[in-house]
């Protein structure tokens, strides 16, 4: 299907439209700060809980356990786990794996 006859309709805009137009598009969108000062509290929010539940006894042996098994099974380090986080530990030390990830 030939489309011709519509570049046969078209007309030039007028330049102040043009450029009106251009400038719109081009334009950085404006943000409200109340957008974005949700946004930074969420993000406080969530590191402060991250770092709450990295401090606690109860929430950093589970956190620990699950960052050795996805070092073991992602990265492919064939590590011995037991139920113990000392021996990962251990194993890591002695691999010399924990001091390239900073443990």
């Amino acid at each position: 299907m030939s489309d011709k006859f519509l570049y046969r309709l078209r007309e030039t805009p007028r330049p102040e439209f043009a450029e009106a137009l251009k400038a719109r598009i081009f334009r950085e969108p404006r943000r409200s700060p109340t957008v974005r000062r949700l946004r930074t509290g969420l993000v406080v929010l969530l590191a402060a809980l991250v770092i709450a539940a990295c401090a606690a006894p109860q929430t950093r042996t589970p956190i620990r356990r699950a960052i050795e098994t996805i070092k073991v099974f992602v990265l492919g380090w064939d590590l011995p786990i037991t139920n113990s986080d000392e021996s990962i530990i251990d194993s890591l030390i002695l691999s010399g794996i924990a001091f390239f990830w900073g443990i």
